[in-house]
């Protein structure tokens, strides 16, 4: 019988609250500073926007509106956030709408890569992308989440029947489970562990195919340098600048998932407060993206030396300079 706490942690319920507002007001900030502060990334920051705008609304969900706690590892999930509290919206519901903003919000990064990518490669004539394949792709990659979430439903018991399997196979953690309002827990089977690895997997050929695109990227402005001005060349180097940082905090705040799956495959002793530990990683993503952002970004960097008045270099520009000046 494992150990696990089928109480609220004072300490996770308090990060979720610090966390969810510097997560909005970081946000927030970037939102501004796309809008009126980065003009000279043209159309680009449109895109940009869009992946600020979807990150601002997962990390709503996921520290305000659901705030999970695992159970693990028992494969079970609560929830203490406003929807379950307020509109008493079941765990499982909750968890297969966090998945898919965090999916579609790796999407958006793609999206902004991909963007860039084509955007310099129609420059100089190379490795330019047929329409029909865009087309098609892009169909492919929205329909990733559909069997997920089908498998999930067909793996849902629903809140009635949840506790009397608790009572019939881990009757140890009835009493447990009986105090918990909103969780979800799901049985091990193939099915279950299919869904699994179709979303690592996923999450794994996206970030694979970002580092693609960005090798490539590379290679390409290389070739675009003699072609165009200093300025144009610098407008694009730290657009690209931009996506490479994000990138790397995508990639560091997603490997929590790849442990989540790690701690249920192998039923650690210890698997609940690992698992909040990954929920910590995760929900941490936008303030480093922030944070980040301005340390190693251009325009984010110089709308704050300018806000604060230095004019010569500081400590922010160290080690700042772009990998493809």
């Amino acid at each position: 019988m494992y150990n696990i706490d089928f109480s609220e942690p004072l300490w996770i319920v308090n990060y979720y609250h610090f966390i969810g507002i510097s997560s909005l007001l970081g946000n927030i900030f970037g939102i501004y500073l796309l809008i009126f502060q980065t003009k000279e990334l043209g159309e680009f920051r449109y895109y940009l926007l869009l992946f600020q705008v979807v990150c601002t609304a997962t990390d709503l969900n996921l520290t305000t509106f659901m705030k999970f706690l695992p159970y693990y590892p028992i494969n079970a999930l609560g929830t203490i956030g406003y929807f379950s509290q307020w509109f008493n919206m079941p765990t499982h519901y909750c968890m297969l709408v966090s998945l898919t903003f965090i999916y579609y919000e790796s999407e958006c990064l793609a999206l902004c890569f991909f963007q860039k990518h084509q955007k310099i490669a129609s420059v100089i004539d190379v490795h330019v992308i047929p329409r029909y394949a865009i087309i098609i792709g892009s169909l492919i990659f929205l329909a990733f989440p559909v069997y997920p979430i089908i498998a999930m439903q067909i793996l849902d018991v629903g809140q009635e029947k949840q506790l009397e399997y608790i009572k019939e196979n881990l009757f140890d953690y009835y009493a447990g489970f009986s105090t918990v309002p909103h969780f979800a827990i799901y049985v091990d089977s193939p099915l279950l562990y299919s869904v699994y690895s179709v979303v690592l997997l996923t999450m794994g050929a996206i970030f694979g195919c970002l580092v693609l695109v960005n090798t490539d990227l590379i290679r390409l402005m290389v070739r675009l340098k003699p072609q165009i001005s200093q300025q144009n060349y610098q407008k694009h180097a730290e657009a690209i600048q931009s996506l490479i940082v994000q990138m790397f905090v995508a990639g560091l705040c997603a490997l929590p998932l790849f442990g989540v799956a790690f701690v249920l495959a192998f039923q650690m002793e210890n698997g609940q407060l690992i698992g909040k530990l990954m929920f910590v990683c995760c929900t941490c993503h936008s303030t480093i993206n922030m944070i980040s952002l301005f340390i190693f970004f251009p325009p984010y960097r110089r709308y704050l030396l300018k806000k604060f008045g230095i004019k010569r270099r500081s400590l922010f520009q160290v080690g700042a300079s772009s990998v493809l000046s």
